[in-house]
């Protein structure tokens, strides 16, 4: 457009001028649209990798857990985990991110991982540090703690408690009667009408069952140390609740096992061992014991068992004073009649028996006291006989099902609380 002034010349100049200004705005306002859309997307970006980097590291946790708990404190080195100066480590890549985590190996194990989320289009990466510590997750915590159906028949049967780290509830680390208290607890995580079956028993402490489970009792008599001294029977108030929800962890063989040893027999004390076992690994692919046949154990032992057990006659296994043996049974059926296992520490947590998904039956019979926990949360434990002793079974024990017959008493030793060789619990989560 050409503009004609009064004296009639054309103002072309001025109007490019305009012309340039308008545009050199307009270019301002697109550069600072640009700004603010590249700044939003910046923005939108580093947050979505922001958000992303917890769950990278969280990846890392998850593979920690389940590798702490599946391998145990002797396999921290399997599976491409390896060994620094603060644990055992490892790096996994997820397409561009990552994750580095380590297993701080203290007494207690804690995790920190690293997630790295990658700043797409750029190389750099953005990361945020998580800690986890662990808590035993005290599998053993009461007196029997089983999935489906308990049942309590027979006369003189009965659950209480004690305490062999404490001086008030034990005698030198022994059961004593007159130190019990009442935490002999029982429970199913059954939702079934009767699924807790007292009969005639006593039980020192309280039953739960299953959401919409039911108990049922006879005679017998549960709740505290006052209840039972007043002779009563039935369920005391606040001893029977039914809000049981507990998750059942497998027991999983190694992958392989290392420190074998190979059980010889002998004589010690006069008496002959058909096997005598030390501080190794022992790998059998049944254990059947007969007529007088004996077992020694004289270290800290573990056996792993491919097939069934079975203890019959007069045989024994044999734990000396300063041993402990762990049984990884992997067989259908475990049967310890005869003498059974004699426990010579006193102590519950030297004899543990895991059974695993394959492990379906678990029977005591006799009248031979039982020192010692199990867990087999696959199995039907049968406990028969008793009567003679004072102690019939001292320790824990976590079935698929249960039942006690005869004149069995059943005495749980509340320091296995804090013991637990299946698993561990997530107790804090920090950011780091």
């Amino acid at each position: 457009m050409t503009i004609i002034t009064r004296s009639g010349r054309v103002c072309q100049g001025h109007v490019l001028i305009s012309a340039m200004v308008i545009v050199g705005i307009i270019i301002i306002g697109v550069a600072a649209d640009l700004s603010l859309i590249t700044y939003q997307y910046n923005a939108s970006v580093r947050s979505a990798a922001w958000n992303k980097a917890i769950a990278v590291a969280e990846a890392g946790i998850e593979e920690a857990y389940a590798h702490i708990n599946v391998n145990g404190f002797d396999g921290y080195s399997q599976n491409g985990w390896l060994s620094t100066t603060n644990g055992y480590w490892k790096k996994r890549f997820l397409s561009y991110n990552y994750y580095s985590v380590t297993i701080v190996s203290n007494a207690s194990p804690s995790f920190v991982s690293e997630g790295y989320v990658r700043l797409l289009p750029l190389t750099a990466y953005l990361k945020r540090t998580v800690e986890v510590t662990l808590v035993n997750q005290g599998m053993w915590r009461g007196a029997m703690l089983v999935k489906g159906p308990v049942t309590l028949s027979g006369t003189g049967v009965s659950a209480d408690s004690f305490n062999s780290t404490n001086t008030a509830l034990s005698t030198n680390g022994q059961y004593d009667p007159s130190k019990r208290a009442a935490n002999g607890n029982i429970a199913s995580n059954s939702r079934s009408a009767d699924c807790v079956n007292i009969g005639n028993g006593d039980v020192y402490g309280s039953i739960n069952t299953g959401p919409g489970g039911t108990s049922s009792i006879g005679n017998g008599s549960v709740g505290s140390l006052a209840w039972h001294a007043a002779s009563k029977t039935g369920i005391e108030p606040a001893h029977s609740r039914n809000d049981m929800n507990v998750a059942f962890m497998d027991v999983v063989m190694p992958s392989f096992i290392l420190d074998r040893g190979s059980a010889g027999s002998g004589t010690v004390d006069g008496t002959s061992y058909s096997m005598i076992m030390g501080s190794h690994n022992y790998v059998l692919s049944s254990l059947s014991l007969s007529g007088q046949s004996k077992v020694l154990i004289t270290g800290n032992a573990t056996l792993y068992v491919f097939g069934d057990i079975s203890m019959t006659g007069q045989s024994s296994i044999t734990i000396a004073t300063n041993a402990s043996l762990v049984i990884y049974m992997n067989g259908a059926s475990a049967s310890f009649d005869g003498n059974g296992v004699l426990n010579n520490t006193g102590r519950a947590a030297n004899f543990q028996y895991l059974g695993t998904p394959l492990n379906t039956s678990v029977s005591f019979s006799g009248n031979t006291a039982f020192v010692g926990c199990i867990y087999a949360p696959s199995a039907s434990l049968s406990l028969s006989g008793g009567g003679n002793n004072e102690m019939d079974f001292v320790g824990s024990a976590v079935e698929n099902r249960a039942s006690l017959n005869g004149r069995f008493k059943f005495q749980y030793d509340e320091s296995l609380g804090n013991t637990n060789v299946v698993s561990w619990a997530i107790g804090g989560w920090n950011e780091i």
